[in-house]
């Protein structure tokens, strides 16, 4: 009886961390995304010096969310958009736009690609 208990308290502990891990990668998710959204429109007349602030408030924003999310995800993912989040700020200044907007992109796909992979789906059990 008593690992029956304990069975059931461990599985109950698993479900509750992994639901919050969920809850919290969402909510990441979904700051860095409206982020790189808000960017990613100033695209049309861009100014150098409020694309590099900006970017650079979303780099250090990134690194203090990073330190939640690599408890529970691969650390590879995380610093590839890492690696190019910190590019950005050196791209807005030289005014590359192509490559700036490109690596906007990415960090886009990467976040999208971090959130459906987490998901507790059929195709990602198996």
């Amino acid at each position: 009886m008593k690992r029956l208990i304990t069975s059931v308290i461990l599985l109950v502990a698993i479900i509750c961390v992994s639901t919050l891990s969920l809850y919290s990668l969402r909510d990441q998710k979904e700051a860095i995304m409206t982020a790189a959204a808000e960017l990613r429109s100033m695209s049309g007349d861009p100014d150098p010096a409020v694309l590099q602030e900006k970017s650079q408030q979303l780099f250090d924003d990134w690194n203090q969310r990073e330190e939640i999310l690599v408890l529970y995800i691969r650390h590879d993912v995380l610093d590839q958009i890492t690696q190019l989040l910190a590019e950005l700020p050196a791209l807005a200044e030289y005014e590359d736009w192509a490559a700036f907007f490109g690596r906007l992109d990415v960090v886009s796909a990467l976040m999208d690609d971090l959130w459906k992979s987490n998901n507790p789906t059929y195709r990602n059990l198996l």
